[in-house]
């Protein structure tokens, strides 16, 4: 009898969980290793999923896990510094049953989806960073910062735009380019803004852009105003890059 097939899979953000999701879903198990000490319940702002990528997560059964935890945000109005409005857009597509963009917090979808994949038994182990890989006669081992090894069948990167799983498996591959732009995101409680429920509302300035969103109450804890801005600003030279992970 053929043992069990196992995938490892490196990092522990958005793919990391969807893979051990999908990969269940196919019969193989698999354990998620992320590089960071624990979970990224705290991590960034707010993102918008769009409705293909939640048709996506439906092929798993997972698209639930976003509509929970989001509102929709089917439309874009954009304007200039001036105040000019220069125009409405679809902020993505509309699925056949409706489904629209959903907006929600990046901490709530790492949560949700790494809830679920440990749910449908996949294992998460933190403190995993990888800093090598080789085939074997067994699969494919994979050793860690910490000293650690783990043997699998397959070996998956989803460690993010300084993957190290894919410097090790293409060294001569390009690697993260600077484009130069740096985007600042957060949110705030009780602030007057001019934005429309199910909106985006976009502001472009000669350097930078802003985006404001209104989350409901029922997403804010009953806070009637409740904005979520995000910037982009052109630099002259990069930040300092980050340190590979699951994280983004």
């Amino acid at each position: 009898m053929s043992r069990a097939k196992r995938a490892l899979i490196i990092g522990g953000g958005v793919a990391g969980p969807v893979a051990a999701m999908a990969l269940r879903q196919a019969g193989i198990g698999s354990v998620v290793y992320e590089a960071y000490a624990g979970g990224a319940d705290d991590a960034g702002a707010f993102l918008t999923f769009a409705s293909n990528g939640l048709d996506a997560l439906r092929t798993i059964d997972a698209h639930h896990l976003v509509r929970s935890e989001s509102f929709p945000t089917p439309r874009m109005t954009i304007q200039s510094g001036t105040g000019k409005h220069l125009g409405d857009v679809p902020n993505g597509g509309t699925l056949p049953d409706g489904t629209v963009s959903q907006t929600l917090k990046r901490a709530d979808l790492y949560r949700a989806l790494r809830d679920e994949a440990v749910r449908r038994g996949a294992r998460v182990e933190y403190g995993k960073r990888l800093v090598d890989a080789q085939t074997t006669l067994e699969g494919v081992m994979a050793r860690f910062e910490d000293g650690t090894e783990a043997v699998g069948d397959l070996l998956i990167g989803a460690d993010g735009i300084h993957s190290r799983t894919r410097r090790i498996i293409d060294p001569s591959g390009p690697g993260a380019r600077y484009i130069p732009v740096l985007n600042i995101g957060g949110y705030a409680r009780d602030v007057r803004v001019q934005a429309e429920p199910r909106t985006f509302r976009m502001v472009f300035g000669k350097r930078a852009f802003s985006a404001t969103r209104f989350i409901p109450p029922a997403r804010s804890g009953g806070s009637p105003t409740l904005p979520a801005p995000t910037s982009l600003r052109a630099r002259s030279s990069p930040p300092s890059a980050p340190s590979s992970g699951g994280r983004c």
